[in-house]
């Protein structure tokens, strides 16, 4: 009987262990099936990545045309215009993953973080969240909801907006607005592609053109012309609103010779370029032709005066990038508002030239900044580029700052911009803020 129970013992025993066994056989086929999974899921990601954004360390190095999965196509750092330079797929700080101008489809065209024709910062179809969709400022914009483009509108679907352009993203054009949508620009119009306005400029956005007006359709300005993009009139000025010149007129032949004695436009692109007269007095101001020669003598340019240079970037080439003064506030050189009353209001100028071969970006900085007007001032400034608000009614600092960031001035290019000040009428007593003074300088500084 013992014996009987021993063996039931031992079978019942053989049948646990073999079921243990199974269990254990069972247990390790699952996780070998899950390893295989995960190593496949891992490969599939890899490559998908190496497709998509071109991850292969290989190409890291790459920098225009890049075919990452070797079929034969661009997918990185392409030149889609022949020019020697990469337009779409940027991968702009070399991880392998675009970063402007981004294709997601493979149709050649830019889906988000799309520039403004290539100056290399984006503009439209930003994407905010890195999901590679665009989630602000986008394209082809509809606001009213009635089937036609409103805003950032691609004429020519190549992926770029061309007319309504809103650069900072506020909602509101800019340049190259189309006002009677016919897919033209009609003002603002941007003809150099830097991002503001030189052609038919509307100031007051009433829809009738103020500054540069080109009133023949040729493409150079008639009337109202500004010379340095400070959108104020100089020559041929229209006094009487009738699309006329009237005062101080270009091409002036002064003592009937059949020759231009002021404001002579030599290469008939609309702006003189010799004995040029600013002030419309009869008398030259700049790039004056003293010796009769037809060319200007006078190499210093009154007009733009030297200002602070920032970046030396070439000695033996003048290359350099300088700030200066077009207008100051009226106390000597720089802002210094002092024994001033409520209402009271002033505005200056200035400009940002870059004279070398490459873009760049600068930050506009407050410098040795002095204000004791108390906490609650009044004083408020608003900046802007003539077309756009850049920032609006802002308290007036009490430390060095930053105004202005990340600026894109291209090469060769010239910036001006307006601060407009104001101490702003409250309705209660401002006494408190009497013989208080706010003064600072502007200078800039290359961004990081």
């Amino acid at each position: 009987m013992d014996e009987q129970r021993v063996n039931d013992y031992e079978e019942q025993y053989l049948i646990l262990e073999e079921e243990e066994k199974k269990e254990e056989r069972r247990k390790t086929f699952i996780i070998i099936v899950l390893c295989i999974l995960i190593i496949l899921v891992s490969i599939l990601g890899a490559s998908f990545s190496y497709i998509k954004f071109g991850k292969g360390k290989k190409d890291y190095n790459c920098k225009i045309n890049c075919d990452v999965d070797k079929k034969g196509k661009c997918h990185r750092n392409c030149d889609i215009n022949n020019d020697g330079k990469a337009e779409l797929d940027l991968d702009v700080n070399g991880d392998g993953i675009c970063d402007l101008n981004c294709d997601n489809n493979d149709n050649g065209k830019p889906d988000y973080n799309v520039d403004y024709l290539f100056n290399r910062i984006a503009s439209f179809g930003i994407d905010t969240d890195g999901d590679g969709k665009p989630d602000f400022n986008l394209i082809n914009q509809d606001k009213n909801k009635d089937g036609v483009c409103d805003l950032n509108c691609d004429t020519n679907d190549d992926g770029w907006p061309d007319t309504n352009i809103d650069i900072d993203g506020d909602g509101i054009a800019d340049i190259n607005i189309d006002t009677d949508n016919d897919g033209k620009p009609d003002t603002n119009m941007d003809t150099n592609n830097d991002g503001y306005a030189d052609l038919n400029i509307d100031t007051d956005r009433d829809g009738v053109c103020d500054i540069n007006c080109d009133t023949d359709g040729d493409g150079k300005p008639d009337t109202n012309i500004d010379d340095d993009n400070t959108y104020n009139p100089y020559f041929n000025i229209d006094t009487d609103g009738d699309g006329k010149p009237d005062k101080n007129l270009i091409n002036q032949d002064t003592n009937k010779d059949g020759k231009c004695d002021v404001n002579c436009d030599l290469d008939n692109d609309g702006w003189p370029d010799k004995n040029v007269d600013f002030d419309g007095d009869g008398k030259c101001d700049w790039k004056c032709d003293n010796d009769g020669d037809g060319k200007p003598d006078t190499p210093e340019d009154k007009h733009h005066p030297t200002g602070e240079v920032l970046l030396s970037i070439e000695s033996k080439k003048q290359q350099e990038i300088r700030i200066y003064a077009v207008k100051n506030v009226n106390f000597h050189g720089n802002i210094m508002a002092k024994n001033i009353v409520p209402s009271w209001k002033d505005a200056q100028q200035f400009a940002i030239e870059n004279n070398s071969d490459r873009g760049v970006r600068v930050n506009v900085l407050w410098k040795n900044v002095s204000n004791n007007f108390t906490e609650t001032n009044d004083i408020v400034y608003t900046v802007s580029n003539g077309t756009t608000i850049l920032k609006q009614e802002v308290k007036a600092p009490y430390q060095d700052g930053k105004m202005l960031e990340n600026i894109y001035v291209p090469a060769h290019h010239t910036y001006y911009y307006t601060v407009n000040y104001e101490f702003k009428e409250t309705g209660v007593n401002q006494d408190i803020d009497t013989n208080k003074k706010f003064s600072a300088s502007i200078t800039i500084e290359l961004a990081k």
